[in-house]
């Protein structure tokens, strides 16, 4: 039988597809559904029914991905199959051998066309389900065998809208252009670039602001359709009514968001979209009417905790990446494993706010620990399960019991049991803080900060002034803080505690790990700090409402900076160590200068950098002037003193 007689017409000849980044992205679609496990029905009632004819039929398999020999089993009137191999443009082929099927058509994935022999004089009525995985067609350039999976009688030049620019040709079975498509029948396509088309609910529609080539507008066109295909594959679920924009100057993030139906991505951070389509899918699956539309009432309230959402979007952007290459699981995992058994915060404390404890990135590790665990013990379907049940139940904490199968106190207890076990086993970095009496000193915050290799961790003094934690691998100096700001205290050096980087002792962990360590202040760790405190205001002296990040950066012996966004009223407070300097600045879109009225605290600088000494008592009362122009970069402005 040719290879070419199918379609009613001779087909061109094959091409192999080009590779490049649409090949690397589009090839791994395999890999996708291997891993994927069975398919998502579109409801319980979705099936498909086609009218077989005793000889040749063309027909779309719409199940999940099997083996041809379950098709030969549902259709035993069946003696030939073939499909098309759109990768080598050409056709497989397998036959009815006694009890058993042979030839090289051996699997039969969502969505493929087929075409059928059928013998006897009846006609069969073959009907199957219709899988989610079905409206997703890989296309490849050249001829492509495809089922359509959308509305039944659609008008072939509406269903076929998406593929403006790449579609060539298009043919029925009996080889002339069709009218309208059938629901499980395919269609055959001529394309000129590979694309996945998905069929059954409107692609996102992307909108581009500042300037792209057309060769990155393509590139992340490709980008969003295969993140949007790889969802479909592992998790049967795709949104709709969705809005991706790339480049979005206004969006202050560091590399995109989801809000309000649409993802924000800045160029050129597009490894993040996995991240936050997985974000709108949860909110998709929470907030969802019966027919599978956006909802109502709940569609923009808090759907779960926030260490379960953030940690599926890590997953899942960690799973991405790991099957296109450019990222590892096993990596991921490790890297969840090490950060997040240092993180001394618990589930619980990061159940509303990742940005708790003032550092969010340890917070995410946990969030991803905590998401590693629960695919290992659960499988990944829980994760989005949850969602699904979140939609039925009014609050979140019953939601989360039924899907994981136990209050959410439990959960919590059962994870912190597990995470002290894996703990157990890794080097402690453990001892106290005391006052200059002996007395522990309390809300202590003790980070270990990388000299070198290393990833940044810290731990907490309890009522006792003890602190403990997992030794993550590197070369370390212990660094003190004042609770949860950024006030530095000293370091852990010497006698156990001091001012000077010189005196500062390096850990090599593992091989310096440990239990005993005593660090003793030179008085209560609260009498430690001050505050600098005051106002901004326009050149009009009025307050100045469009905050910056206002910054105090340490001229002595300290550990990074004091800041903190305004708050629109104007005024700004920031907590600094006693008996040091510090240079003023702002960090912001629109103030292109800074002037800082006279004041007791300030220090006459050759430069004309104001620069505030703080004493014992708060310096209180300091006004900054700020000049603005139009919007630019977010970057630090120095403030100068005026004269």
């Amino acid at each position: 039988m040719s290879d070419r007689g199918w379609a009613g017409r001779v087909l061109p000849s094959g091409e192999y597809w080009s590779r490049g980044l649409l090949g690397v992205l589009t090839a791994v679609v395999l890999l996708w559904a291997l891993a994927s496990g069975v398919g998502t029905a579109l409801a319980a009632s979705d099936t498909v029914t086609t009218e077989l004819q005793p000889g040749w039929n063309l027909a779309g398999w719409t199940e999940d991905e099997a083996s041809v020999e379950t098709l030969f089993a549902a259709i035993p009137q069946l003696v030939v199959a073939y499909a098309w191999d759109a990768d080598l443009q050409r056709y497989r082929l397998a036959y009815r051998d006694g009890e058993t099927a042979t030839g090289d058509l051996e699997t039969l994935s969502p969505g493929i066309g087929l075409w059928l022999f059928l013998e006897g004089e009846e006609t069969v009525a073959w009907e199957r389900p219709l899988v989610l995985q079905a409206g997703l067609a890989e296309l490849r350039r050249g001829w492509n065998l495809v089922t359509w999976a959308g509305d039944d009688g659609i008008a072939t030049g509406v269903a076929l809208a998406e593929l403006e620019g790449i579609l060539l040709e298009t043919l029925g079975g009996d080889g002339s252009a069709p009218q309208t498509l059938e629901k499980g029948r395919p269609v055959w396509l001529r394309i000129s670039s590979a694309k996945q088309w998905w069929q059954l609910t409107p692609p996102p529609r992307i909108e581009f602001r500042g300037d792209f080539t057309p060769a990155q507008m393509r590139e992340r066109r490709a980008y969003v359709d295969d993140v949007v295909a790889f969802f479909v594959r592992r998790h049967g679920v795709a949104v709709p009514g969705l809005t991706v924009l790339f480049g979005d100057e206004e969006a202050d993030m560091t590399c995109g968001g989801y809000a309000a139906r649409t993802l924000f991505i800045r160029n050129p951070c597009i490894t993040a979209l996995p991240h936050e389509y997985s974000h709108a899918v949860q909110h998709h699956l929470a907030v969802r009417d019966a027919e599978g539309n956006w909802g109502g009432g709940r569609g923009e309230e808090r759907i779960g905790p926030s260490w379960l959402s953030e940690g599926i979007a890590n997953y899942a952007a960690a799973v991405y990446e790991d099957l296109i290459g450019i990222g590892s699981l096993e990596q991921w995992n490790a890297d969840a494993l090490d950060v997040g058994l240092a993180n001394s915060n618990s589930l619980e404390a990061i159940e509303t706010n990742m940005g708790v404890g003032g550092d969010a990135g340890a917070n995410y590790h946990l969030a991803s620990l905590v998401t590693g665990w629960i695919v290992e013990n659960q499988g990944e379907a829980a994760l989005y399960d949850f969602y699904d049940v979140r939609n039925e139940v009014f609050r979140w904490r019953s939601a989360f019991h039924e899907a994981f199968g136990m209050p959410i106190d439990q959960f919590y207890k059962r994870f912190e049991d597990h995470r002290a076990s894996l703990a157990a086993q890794r080097p402690q970095v453990a001892g106290k803080v005391i006052g200059p009496g002996g007395e522990g000193q309390a809300g202590v915050r003790v980070e270990a900060l990388p000299q070198g290799e290393g990833k940044a961790w810290r731990m907490n003094t309890d009522d006792t002034g003890a602190f403990s934690g997992v030794a993550l691998e590197g070369t370390y100096r212990l660094s003190l803080f004042l609770g949860d700001t950024p006030c530095h205290l000293g370091w852990y050096g010497g006698e156990g505690y001091t001012t000077s980087r010189v005196a500062i002792t390096v850990l090599d962990l593992p091989e310096d790990a440990r239990t005993g360590i005593v660090i003793q202040l030179p008085r209560p760790a609260s009498e430690l700090c001050t505050t600098i405190r005051g106002a901004l205001v326009d050149v009009e002296g009025n307050p100045y409402t469009e905050p910056p990040w206002v910054v105090a950066w340490p001229l002595h012996d300290q550990d990074g900076y004091t800041g903190k966004d305004g708050d629109g009223s104007g005024m700004f407070a920031l907590d600094v160590r006693t008996g040091a300097t510090f240079e003023l600045s702002l960090h912001s879109y629109y103030v292109r200068e800074c002037v800082v009225s006279p004041h007791p605290s300030l220090v006459p600088d050759p430069g004309a950098k104001a620069r505030v000494s703080v004493g014992e008592q708060d310096a209180t009362g300091i006004v900054i002037t700020v000049t603005t122009g139009p919007r630019r970069i977010k970057e630090a402005v120095g403030c100068t003193a005026a004269r």
